[in-house]
């Protein structure tokens, strides 16, 4: 079974780097944390890409007045590719508290409209 998310459990930062396996054929991968920069790169046939740089920042997300604010931030969603299984990322600026990534299979068929 595929993981529904993965990441630390702690504070990281700069420095701070893991493989990933999605468990699943993945074209978007979405990032919660605190305020930094995140760096992420994927396994294709010929190698590994370059690294995509992904800004998570206090800015994207719910207001302190808002009935949403978490304190947590989000990435969005960052395009890695078609059927990806292996990940690469690393903290390239600030902190990240209790960082989560979420491995999106945005290409499911559904068994209705496939022929």
């Amino acid at each position: 079974m595929a993981p529904r998310s993965w990441g630390p459990r702690e504070l990281i930062a700069r420095g701070w780097e893991r493989h990933l396996e999605t468990g699943l054929g993945t074209e978007m991968i979405a990032s919660l944390g605190g305020s930094g920069e995140l760096e992420m790169r994927v396994r294709e046939e010929r190698g590994w890409s370059e690294w995509l740089h992904v800004e998570v920042g206090l800015d994207e997300a719910p207001g302190p007045g808002s009935p949403e604010h978490s304190g947590r931030t989000s990435a969005g969603r960052a395009w890695v590719g078609r059927d990806v299984r292996h990940v690469q990322v690393r903290v390239a600026e600030g902190q990240l508290r209790d960082l989560e990534m979420h491995p999106i299979d945005s290409e499911k068929v559904s068994p209705a409209t496939s022929r």
